[in-house]
């Protein structure tokens, strides 16, 4: 599991997932955020 601060949005934890899809996480959770 991957786990994100919300204010300012940056990574706490990587879970064992790849920078590829830490990415893809990443930019889901600033859309969301919008």
């Amino acid at each position: 599991m991957a786990r994100f601060w919300l204010d300012p949005i940056r990574l706490q934890e990587s879970g064992g997932f790849s920078r590829p899809e830490i990415v893809r996480v990443h930019t889901r959770v600033t859309e969301q955020k919008k």
